[in-house]
């Protein structure tokens, strides 16, 4: 990969790319994903946002292929993802993301709810009170102990962060990025 940077008139700047312009290519490549809107999350903890109009455009695609260029050629790799998001697409199962992993205020206060429910009718009552969220998520289910309350939350998470984008996921990994893990 060679790179070189030109002024607003096209006019190449003088240098040999001896790296350095290609590292700041690809640093400015990662600024741009980071801040993408098809990323959601806290800082250094984003994890894929579904969008039908970056998925139609392929774009999750692009991002995954930008991501992996820049791996290969020494540049930066994605630090801004969330950990729960890379285990997840390196095939870990077991991934345990907290509420502060959504970035959704409605749900994270659907989900701080059945947390905080302390008998088992006030977690049912809640689970009535939000039964169209969770029947969307597959996580509506009778409940016979509070103890349940966690596996529901958890079962939620899992269905927010992963199978709900599982469309966008498949395009960003391409079965490639699995590869690398």
């Amino acid at each position: 990969m060679l790179v070189k940077f030109t002024d607003d008139y096209g006019v190449n700047e003088d240098g040999i790319d001896a790296g350095g312009p290609k590292r700041e290519f690809l640093q400015l490549l990662m600024c741009h994903i980071k801040g993408h809107s098809l990323l959601e999350g806290k800082e250094n903890e984003k994890f894929l946002r579904c969008d039908s109009t970056g998925l139609a455009k392929d774009e999750y695609y692009i991002i995954g292929r930008i991501i992996a260029v820049s791996l290969v050629h020494g540049g930066p790799a994605p630090h801004f993802f969330s950990r729960h998001f890379v285990e997840y697409i390196c095939g870990k199962t077991d991934v345990s993301p907290s509420i502060q992993d959504v970035t959704d205020p409605d749900i994270q206060n659907v989900l701080q709810e059945i947390v905080s429910s302390t008998s088992l009718s006030i977690l049912r009552d809640i689970m009535a009170k939000h039964s169209t969220v969770l029947l969307l998520a597959g996580c509506l289910h009778s409940i016979k102990d509070i103890g349940e309350r966690e596996s529901v939350v958890q079962d939620f998470f899992k269905w927010y962060l992963f199978s709900r984008n599982a469309a966008c996921i498949e395009r960003y990994i391409n079965h490639k990025i699995k590869q690398i893990c």
